[in-house]
Parts: structure tokens; C-alpha cells; sequence
């Protein structure tokens, strides 16, 4: 084939196949809490305690603990997605300096809990786009 051939055929993404995955419903729980307009309504969807003001409220022992070793820690859940600078410097560091600017706006990332979390959820849009891999191979050690 020709670079020209090539050249004017629509790009198609390995994940065009892929089905779309129903929103979160915590996201539509919060939704709810955010819209009523009732003053002394109580967030009960995402587990994190809050004062009168919307600030976190923190644990006597964890304030305790807080004072022994001295850090300035946050008590907020990160966004869905992770934090955002942290995913930038990221995909940065695996793709390199000139690839990361040139594609920064093109990229998805999220944050993860640990390596198999970020395996897994690579893993399962290839499942749906490729049905035909069937096999997963491990080295070792792992």
C-alpha cells in the first residue's frame, strides 16, 4: 500500500468497539445531595465527614497523629480521575518529554490504586475491543 492510500483512510481506534459503561451511581447520589435545596440536608454517598462549613472533619486521633508527625495531609478523596498533576508527570515519564507535549492533549489517564488496579483497568477495554485474546502471559518473577 501506498503512503497516499494510507493517508485517506479514516483512523479507527482500537477501542471504537468498545461499549459504553454505565456512569457511576454515586455520581448521580451526589448529583441529588447538590441540587436539594434543603439547609440541613447530610452527604451520606461518598464517606468522608464534613463540618458545618463543608471543610473535612477530622478525627481527634487522626488529628493527634497529625501533630506527632508533623505533615500537612489532606483528608479529601482525590477526584475520580486521580490527581491531575500527578497523571501529567506520569505520562510525561512513560512517554517521554517530546512525545508527552506533542500528544498532552490527545491522552486519557486516571489514577490508580496500585499496579494490578492500573493492569486491570487497562485490561479491560482491551478485553472488550479484542475478544480474540484469550491468553494473558505472566512473567516471572512477577
Amino acid at each position: 500500500m501506498s503512503t497516499s492510500t494510507l493517508a485517506s483512510e479514516p483512523l479507527t481506534s482500537v477501542f471504537a468497539s468498545a461499549p459504553r459503561i454505565p456512569a457511576d451511581a454515586i455520581f448521580a447520589l451526589t448529583a441529588e445531595y447538590l441540587a436539594d435545596a434543603f439547609p440541613q440536608k447530610v452527604n451520606l454517598g461518598q464517606g468522608a465527614y464534613q463540618d458545618d462549613e463543608g471543610q473535612p472533619w477530622v478525627l481527634p486521633s487522626v488529628r493527634e497523629s497529625r501533630r506527632v508527625i508533623n505533615e500537612g495531609l489532606q483528608h479529601e478523596y482525590l477526584p475520580i480521575l486521580g490527581l491531575q498533576h500527578f497523571r501529567d508527570k506520569a505520562a510525561e515519564l512513560a512517554l517521554g518529554p517530546e512525545t508527552y507535549a506533542a500528544a498532552c492533549n490527545k491522552l486519557a489517564t486516571c489514577q490508580t490504586l496500585s499496579g494490578t488496579g492500573a493492569l486491570h483497568l487497562a485490561g479491560r477495554p482491551i478485553k472488550f475491543c479484542h475478544h480474540s485474546l484469550s491468553k494473558v502471559y505472566i512473567p516471572e518473577p512477577t
